[in-house]
């Protein structure tokens, strides 16, 4: 059987610093993470720290020390214990609200 890809658009590896908070609950304290590609409408996270599946984020995406950051909306689609490091999390995030422009910018190999 072969394994058929699903996602509408390509992922591209990348190296970003994420904010994350919850957009639910904004009292919940931020989480760090990094994004290890990106597409259009969505990003592989790794993060040390508590998501939830389901929790609907309000990222900050910072692609390099000298750029604005890129800032997003998403939701956790799926998480699971990284099979490398312990206390480590995979998530994979839905991107539901970002400006077409900020899109661009975030898949681009360009600094800004």
């Amino acid at each position: 059987m072969e394994n058929t890809e699903r996602r509408r658009y390509p992922r591209i590896p990348v190296y970003y610093n994420v904010c994350c908070e919850n957009a639910d609950n904004p009292a919940d304290r931020p989480v760090h993470a990094v994004a290890e590609n990106a597409s259009r409408t969505g990003l592989k996270l790794r993060f040390a720290g508590l998501l939830n599946r389901e929790n609907l984020l309000r990222m900050s995406i910072q692609k390099t020390d000298n750029t604005e950051p890129i800032v997003c909306y998403g939701k956790v689609v799926w998480q699971k214990s990284s099979p490398l490091i312990y206390g480590e999390t995979l998530a994979g995030i839905n991107i539901t609200r970002i400006g077409w422009t900020e899109t661009n910018k975030l898949i681009s190999d360009l600094a800004g």
